[in-house]
């Protein structure tokens, strides 16, 4: 539940951070190395990911939620989504009636 809005994290190592529920709005993680970091119920609205290493930035859907891609820490790719917090196979299924949806977890998956 950490207050970071606007933080500069550029290039910050924050592998493994527990980063549950904190509020990352407009941060700048630009370069950040993020494998492993526990990002559920984070807000990353206007948070700048590119270059990030260990995430995929898998843009948003129609809704207006932010699809990102993480490696966590078990060594699996995780999709973050709103409040949503899901393994590749658990996203498929819980969004199994949702084209855009897959086809950003589609996209994750390409990178495993």
């Amino acid at each position: 539940g950490a207050d970071l809005r606007c933080a500069n994290l550029e290039e910050a190592n924050l592998r493994g951070a527990y980063l549950r529920g904190a509020d990352l709005r407009c941060a700048n993680l630009r370069g950040a190395y993020l494998r492993g970091a526990d990002l559920r119920e984070a807000d990353l609205r206007g948070a700048d990911l590119r270059g990030t290493s260990g995430m995929v930035c898998l843009g948003y859907d129609p809704r207006g939620y932010r699809f990102v891609g993480v490696k966590h820490h078990d060594g699996w790719w995780h999709v973050l989504a709103g409040c949503r917090w899901f393994t590749i196979s658990e996203a498929q299924l819980h969004w199994a009636n949702n084209k855009d949806a897959l086809a950003r977890v589609a996209i994750l998956d390409a990178h495993t």
